[in-house]
Parts: structure tokens; C-alpha cells; sequence
């Protein structure tokens, strides 16, 4: 069960209109404004993670960056018994990733 999202930003620049996007089920995810070195963070319902493709999706000085689709993996390490968050991280110039963490 997945129950957060914490999205940060590595860069030394503020990034804004980030967004993590489930296209298959068009749920997502974002925020308007992340300072340099600091991050978002937000809570729902526990809801079940179905390891669809994920995109994340942000502004760098208004110029728009994307991933490309990805999967995050379940590490075999977790307990299923307790709830996991995502990890957003926008860790340089264009590039970003994401894992759950427990």
C-alpha cells in the first residue's frame, strides 16, 4: 500500500509544475513550486500499488523536461505488511527518478 509522495529537488534552481502522471489509470500527482534544495510532500488514502508506468513531468527556467515512461520496482526487502511512499527526486539538469521507500 502506497499512503505519500515526497518530490525534492536537487537543483540549485527552483523547479515548478512537477508532476508524477500514472497514464494508465490518469491519476497523478504534483506540485506548483519546489525551491532549490527543498522538497514537496503530501498524503492520501492508502491505495494499492499496481507497478504501472509512471512520467514525470516539470519546468526548469520555464523550459519543459519529461521522462520517459518507467516502472518503479517493489524492493524484495520491504515488509508487505507496511505502507511505502514515493520518492520523487529531480537530481540534475533534465533528469529525474523515482523509488518507494519504506
Amino acid at each position: 500500500m502506497i499512503e505519500g509522495v515526497t518530490i525534492r529537488n536537487e537543483l540549485s534552481f527552483s523547479v515548478t509544475d512537477v508532476q508524477l502522471l500514472v497514464p494508465a489509470s490518469g491519476n497523478f500527482v504534483g506540485c506548483g513550486n519546489i525551491l532549490a534544495q527543498s522538497q514537496c510532500s503530501t498524503t492520501f488514502p492508502e491505495r494499492n500499488y499496481q507497478e504501472n508506468a509512471v512520467v514525470i513531468t516539470w519546468k526548469e527556467r520555464g523550459q519543459s523536461q519529461s521522462t520517459s515512461e518507467f516502472i518503479i520496482k517493489i524492493s524484495e526487502k520491504f515488509d508487505l505488511n507496511r505502507t511505502v511512499r514515493l520518492e520523487v527526486v529531480i537530481f540534475n539538469m533534465g533528469q529525474a527518478g523515482a523509488k518507494l521507500v519504506q
